[in-house]
């Protein structure tokens, strides 16, 4: 259900922004994908976004043998839309007043 935030080979991902929730334990970021460069032109490389690929992701610490280590998981707007239907555009995906609420549900971090 929960996949790994890993792009394509040649594509890259750029973090647009994020937030912390209410108790300050989770972080939220989203990354927007860009597929690898088709053609060049006298501006420089022309990159697509790559929708499906765009993913949002969260982190917290954990703690193992003592030590704090960071855990995450993600997903995609490929798999958030075959959870959530045809109804989550990509402008909601990316929103984040919507996807605030939606996130924890989605990423398996609510409290």
């Amino acid at each position: 259900m929960i996949e790994a935030g890993a792009t394509p080979a040649g594509d890259q991902a750029q973090p647009a922004w994020g937030f912390r929730d209410a108790t300050g334990h989770f972080s939220y970021e989203l990354h927007r994908v860009y597929a690898a460069p088709a053609r060049r032109d006298p501006r420089g490389a022309v990159c697509r976004l790559d929708q499906d690929q765009s993913y949002w992701d969260v982190t917290w610490s954990t703690f193992a043998t003592g030590d704090e280590r960071a855990a995450s998981r993600s997903i995609t707007y490929a798999r958030a839309r075959k959870l959530r239907g045809s109804r989550l555009t990509f402008a909601r995906f990316t929103s984040l007043s919507y996807m605030r609420d939606a996130l924890p549900e989605l990423l398996g971090s609510a409290p």
